[in-house]
């Protein structure tokens, strides 16, 4: 189990969280990922943040494809190269496995 502790002064609209899985001992460790953050826990007034886009890795270390999940309108859209797919929820398998997530602050 890893712990990362980082020292937050200012939030922008927008947090970008990288997970850099293929530094780990098992890369392909599942990752519990909330689709909401509350971070007015960690500095008062901040607000809450909500997941808006992630990017999923498809392969090995060696030799894979990145697909992109993002929050629309009426539901999740799932971007693969030139196919852009509907999906009415984000796979819960796919948000456990990705490397990427944006989160977007919720108007106050």
């Amino acid at each position: 189990m890893h712990t990362l502790k980082r020292s937050l002064k200012n939030l922008g609209s927008a947090i970008i969280i990288h997970f850099q899985r293929y530094h780990s001992a098992n890369p392909n460790a599942r990752v519990a990922v909330s689709k909401s953050l509350d971070m007015s826990r960690y500095i008062p007034g901040a607000g809450v943040y909500s997941l808006c886009s992630a990017i999923h890795h498809k392969g090995i270390v060696s030799s894979g494809h990145y697909t992109c999940y993002a929050r629309a309108r009426h539901g999740w859209m799932h971007f693969d190269d030139q196919r852009v797919y509907r999906i009415s929820e984000f796979p819960r398998s796919k948000l456990d496995a990705s490397t990427v997530f944006i989160y977007a602050q919720e108007p106050s």
